[in-house]
């Protein structure tokens, strides 16, 4: 019983990485589309920390964000797929292998889920910013978006060292 709850949640988990990830990613995708005819020729590329646009440049030039989150999605689903490859911060045994390459793949999830809301958050705020909606990316994008993924690296991390003693 014990098992099989943990398989499903393990399941469900994964189920809701996958669907963060590509609700990011259709996000990032789709809204550049649905909103090109309404771009002026000049939108903000370059926001500083404080979130404000500084730095300006042609709409083609958002191509790059749904291209960029494509390739990083593909990409992280493949490296995903290979976890015997992975470096860990600790030796790998027969006893903590399987924990370790679980670990690194459901951080990898998570990272991508990440990844993929930021770009989703850093389209809409482009689109918003120019609609004037907004004045930019707000203050807190960066440090929640680098926190974030500090966050979760650190975490999983953190679990990594602990196969050493648990197993």
């Amino acid at each position: 019983m014990v098992a099989s709850q943990t398989m499903l949640t393990k399941l469900s988990m994964r189920t809701v990485r996958e669907a963060l990830a590509g609700l990011g990613l259709l996000c990032v995708c789709t809204s550049l589309p649905a909103n090109w005819n309404d771009l002026p020729a000049r939108v903000p590329v370059h926001f500083g920390l404080n979130g404000h646009p500084d730095g300006f440049g042609s709409k083609s030039v958002l191509l790059f964000l749904p291209a960029t989150a494509i390739l990083l999605y593909v990409v992280l689903t493949a490296v995903a797929r290979f976890p015997a490859y992975f470096n860990f911060p600790v030796p790998v045994t027969d006893r903590n292998r399987q924990t370790l390459r679980d670990l690194a793949v459901e951080m990898i999830g998570w990272l991508k889920a990440e990844v993929m809301c930021i770009f989703a958050w850093l389209m809409l705020a482009i689109i918003s910013t120019v609609a004037g909606h907004s004045s930019g990316l707000g203050a807190v994008f960066a440090p929640v978006s680098l926190g974030l993924i500090a966050a979760t690296i650190a975490l999983f991390w953190y679990r990594m060292l602990q196969t050493r003693t648990s197993t």
